[in-house]
């Protein structure tokens, strides 16, 4: 995963995995053969799936939901047994109420569990839509990046969320801050 999905080289990948150089490029050979054994045969034939409008517009409303603190308009965007996953934690949040009172809490400035200020850029990670979220905490003058939030969409609602934490998004290409907007 880290050579070949993430593109990093075999220095990094064997430092990241406490091993030599020689024995992450080995396991690389064994992975790689075993894919080749195990995987469907047309295999070649798959391609990158384009984003399809209705996923688009469903990325656009969520981070205009979450950017707002628009819990209405993230009501609508959830279905009634979403689920909200944070690994490597074994937290979830199984149901909208479930997941809409934990997001709550964060969007609420009058409470003690409130982060801030959010932006988010829409990407995609493993072919699925996804967002990076950065937060602005009070205080600051900086939006810094806080997680990745890969969604899995079916019949025009988000099903499933999994919350990443902050290093997966630099995997993505994006940069660990964003400037505050300004404002007239």
């Amino acid at each position: 995963i880290y050579r070949d999905v993430l593109g990093r080289p075999a220095e990094e990948t064997a430092g990241i995995l406490d091993i030599s150089v020689a024995a992450a490029n080995s396991a690389l050979q064994r992975a790689r053969q075993t894919l080749r054994e195990r995987l469907p045969a047309h295999r070649t034939e798959w391609t990158v799936a384009e984003r399809t409008r209705e996923e688009q517009d469903i990325v656009e409303r969520y981070v205009l939901a979450a950017e707002r603190a628009d819990l209405a308009m993230m009501t609508e965007l959830l279905s009634a047994d979403a689920v909200l996953t944070m690994p490597p934690n074994a937290v979830w949040f199984t149901g909208r109420e479930a997941i809409l009172a934990q997001v709550a809490a964060t969007f609420d400035p009058a409470s003690p569990r409130y982060f801030g200020r959010w932006r988010f850029v829409p990407t995609a990670v493993n072919r699925m839509p996804a967002v990076a979220g950065y937060v602005q905490r009070p205080g600051t003058s900086v939006y810094r990046a806080h997680n990745l939030d890969v969604l899995r969409v079916e019949e025009g609602r988000i099903v499933e969320i999994t919350t990443f934490e902050t290093h997966l998004i630099a995997a993505c290409g994006l940069p660990p801050k964003l400037p505050s907007p300004t404002h007239p």
